[in-house]
């Protein structure tokens, strides 16, 4: 093997004559020597720098792919999956590159390093139960989310995961305790969307109510008078709440009264049943004629007026 070698290396130095082809006759001699003495990787570098010399090129595949098997042997499985992997398809080197890689997954699932496990069973698509291993360790990234109270984080995951186990119900309660967060530290229109969402999960759609009524009063409170309405109606059938969603638009038909906007007053009140809506809905529509009276709009004035008989 030597001598080949020391032979290949003094014709290459040489430009002489056959000079190079006798190099790589030396060569491929010595790489077969290696190859049958079991060098398997050393014999694949040499066969590879020969290129298309004899029957190199196939030569090469061969050692490569029984260097990959003998690291295989060895338990040296991402070794193995990537040199059978760079082999082209040789045989079923393919395969093997993927044999390799799961087992080498398992194992680091085993030891729990899910993150690096993730991304060969994701390379690994559809290969064995690779696809049902990415679900299950995601939904370990669920739990621990979940575990540790980052009940948005882990809801996001388990909404992923569709039906693989109990990730319909882990996302559900997942939301639920996010609502019940949000709650807690205050941010109650946060909790009601959230809530809203669950579809009558435990008491979501009653704690949603009582948290839109909560902050009608808030906003009534604070005379912001439509977006206490938002939230009164959408109480919904929560006790009060319709009472207090025809007071909010009473008030706000009033409003509109005091700034001289009586149709807008009117559209209001004609949809309520609340105090003295009608009659007021009736002087909005007496303003109205009024302003087309004064405005020279005879015409439309005299309808309005007609309309509203007796009034006034």
């Amino acid at each position: 093997g030597g001598q080949n070698k020391r032979a290949a290396e003094i014709f290459a130095a040489l430009d002489y004559k056959d000079s190079k082809s006798l190099a790589d006759a030396c060569n491929y001699a010595y790489a077969t020597e290696l190859m049958d003495a079991g060098s398997f990787n050393e014999a694949y570098g040499v066969f590879t720098a020969l290129g298309e010399y004899a029957d190199s090129r196939q030569k090469a595949m061969e050692c490569g792919y029984l260097y990959a098997d003998s690291l295989e042997e060895r338990g040296e499985y991402l070794q193995a999956a990537e040199t059978f992997s760079s082999l082209s398809g040789y045989s079923d080197s393919a395969e093997r590159a993927k044999t390799n890689y799961y087992i080498y997954a398992e194992s680091l699932f085993d030891k729990g390093d899910y993150n690096a496990a993730e991304k060969i069973y994701l390379l690994l698509g559809s290969y064995a139960d690779s696809e049902e291993k990415v679900s299950r360790i995601r939904y370990i990234y669920g739990t621990e989310k979940f575990d540790l109270g980052d009940y948005e984080g882990a809801a996001v995951i388990f909404e992923s995961l569709g039906d693989y186990g109990n990730s319909g119900e882990m996302a559900l309660e997942s939301r639920y305790r996010q609502a019940i967060k949000a709650r807690n530290t205050g941010s109650f229109e946060e909790a009601a969307r959230i809530l809203e969402t669950l579809d009558g999960y435990k008491d979501s759609r009653d704690m949603a109510q009582e948290l839109r009524f909560n902050l009608g009063e808030e906003f009534f409170a604070a005379e912001e008078y439509v977006t206490a309405l938002e939230h009164f109606i959408a109480a919904g059938d929560y006790p009060g709440a319709a009472d207090r969603a025809d007071e909010c638009s009473y008030v706000i038909a009033m409003l509109h009264m005091d700034a001289g906007e009586y149709e807008e007053a009117y559209d209001i009140l004609i949809t309520l049943d609340y105090k003295d809506s009608a009659t007021m809905a009736l002087e909005a529509r007496y303003q109205m004629a009024l302003v087309c009276l004064r405005g020279g709009d005879y015409s439309s004035a005299a309808d309005i007026f007609l309309s509203l008989g007796s009034y006034s």
